[in-house]
């Protein structure tokens, strides 16, 4: 019932786990992190995705809130779309290996479901994202007057498991941005100061998760993409930054047309 007060207790916790992380990077602690087995990490990641599966699975069927899952011929036209996304990111027919295989199937996906609406009515095409709620980030650890009284006793009777979520968080940030430092390294041929970069994401995430943002850490994947469209230095995260505000600010209209399967 106390939501304020868990989502102030939790954006305390993850501005100590970005602040953990700037300390791994300060005292040179991150090749510690090396030694962390590589199973455990996948083992993480995988749980992540059997999890997003669960969460995302009847968007794939066209399901909207609520509705129970009952056979019916219009269920196909999502299916079809879901399989069409998923085969253009894992299996990309060769016209369209140099485009990432995300971008192909949202552009993709997006057409074939209004196809599919268009010829056969709305019935065989699932639910879109609907008008996107934009506002500029406001300080996340703030719970209001209210919930402020009580913050204080429920961060001291969970300090245990918010210390802990904490440490976890900063030690899977620092091995994800780790694992993404070695696959530039291994792309570019140069060795890349690994300790500056989690001092900064560290830094950056402790002053955004103040003011309610999401925490970030590099992605191997999408380092990758941006090796192979041609990003050689830091600016290509400056200008992928500014490209999402600007996709958020500009395409929030066409955003809401997007399936969600």
């Amino acid at each position: 019932p106390a939501v304020p007060l868990l989502l102030a207790a939790l954006a305390l916790a993850k501005a100590l786990a970005d602040a953990l992380l700037w300390l791994l990077g300060r005292l040179r602690l991150t090749a510690a992190i090396r030694y962390a087995p590589y199973p455990v990490h996948a083992g993480f990641m995988l749980g992540v995705a059997v999890l997003m599966v669960l969460a995302m699975w009847r968007h794939a069927v066209g399901l909207r809130p609520g509705q129970p899952l009952q056979w019916s011929p219009a269920l196909l036209g999502p299916l079809a779309v879901a399989a069409l996304s998923a085969t253009l990111v894992l299996r990309p027919p060769p016209v369209l290996q140099r485009v990432p295989g995300v971008l192909s199937a949202l552009v993709l996906g997006t057409a074939a479901h209004h196809a599919l609406v268009a010829l056969l009515g709305p019935a065989w095409g699932g639910a879109t994202l609907g008008p996107l709620a934009l506002a500029w980030p406001v300080p996340g650890w703030w719970p209001g007057p209210a919930a402020a009284v009580g913050l204080g006793p429920a961060l001291a009777s969970a300090a245990g498991p918010l210390l802990l979520f904490a440490a976890g968080l900063a030690v899977t940030a620092t091995l994800q941005t780790l694992m993404a430092s070695a696959a530039i390294d291994t792309l570019s041929g140069r060795r890349s100061d690994s300790e500056t970069l989690v001092r900064a994401q560290g830094l950056a995430n402790t002053v955004g998760g103040l003011a309610g943002l999401l925490s970030v850490s590099s992605s191997a994947a999408y380092t990758a993409i941006g090796q192979r469209a041609g990003s050689t230095g830091t600016a290509s995260r400056v200008a992928h930054g500014v490209a999402l505000v600007a996709a958020l600010t500009f395409g929030a209209p066409l955003s809401a047309r997007l399936p969600r399967e």
